[in-house]
C-alpha cells in the first residue's frame, strides 16, 4: 500500500528495491525537478491520522464522522472538477491547493502531498497533468476506504 509521499531534489542517489512506478518526477514553480517518492505502510486506515483529526475534534467521534464525510463529499465534487481543469492553469491550482488543505486540515497528509505535487504542475503538459491526477486519486482512493471503515453504513 501506498502512504505518505516525501519530496527529494532530483539527483538525490535513491537506493530502493521499489519498483520505479513508486516514483513520481514533477517540478516546483520555478522549474526546479523532484521526485515524489512512495513510501509503504500496512493499512488503508493510516490513509487519515486519526490522531491529528482526534485533536481537532477533541475526540468526539460525531464531529469526525460529520467532518468526514463533509470532506468526502467536497473531495469527490473537487476531483471530479480537476479532469476539466487540465490546460487551465487557474483552475488547476484552486482544485489543487484545495485539495491540499482540506486534506491536510482531516489528516490525510498522503493525499494532500500528491495534491501540493499536483499544484506544482499548473503549467505542465496535459499528459503531466493527467499523471498527477491518477497519483492524487490513488490516494483520495485510501483516502475513501479509510473514510468507510471509520464512519458507520449509514455514512
Amino acid at each position: 500500500m501506498l502512504s505518505r509521499l516525501r519530496r527529494q531534489p532530483l539527483g538525490f542517489v535513491n537506493v530502493s528495491t521499489r519498483p520505479s512506478d513508486d516514483v513520481l518526477t514533477t517540478h516546483d514553480r520555478k522549474g526546479r525537478a523532484m521526485d515524489i517518492v512512495l513510501e509503504e505502510r500496512p493499512s488503508t486506515m493510516d490513509a487519515i491520522d486519526r490522531v491529528h483529526l482526534a485533536t481537532y475534534t477533541m475526540g468526539d467521534p460525531a464531529l469526525e464522522r460529520e467532518i468526514l464525510i463533509l470532506f468526502r463529499d467536497s473531495l469527490r465534487d473537487h476531483l471530479l472538477q480537476l479532469h476539466g481543469a487540465v490546460g487551465n492553469p487557474e483552475l488547476w491550482t484552486r482544485l489543487t491547493h484545495t485539495i491540499k488543505g482540506s486534506a491536510r486540515g482531516v489528516g490525510a497528509f498522503a493525499l494532500g502531498s500528491a495534491a501540493e505535487a499536483a499544484e506544482h504542475a499548473r503549467d505542465h503538459d496535459t499528459m503531466r497533468q493527467r499523471d498527477h491526477i491518477a497519483a492524487v486519486r490513488a490516494q483520495a482512493d485510501r483516502v475513501f476506504e479509510a473514510i468507510v471503515a471509520m464512519t458507520p453504513v449509514d455514512a
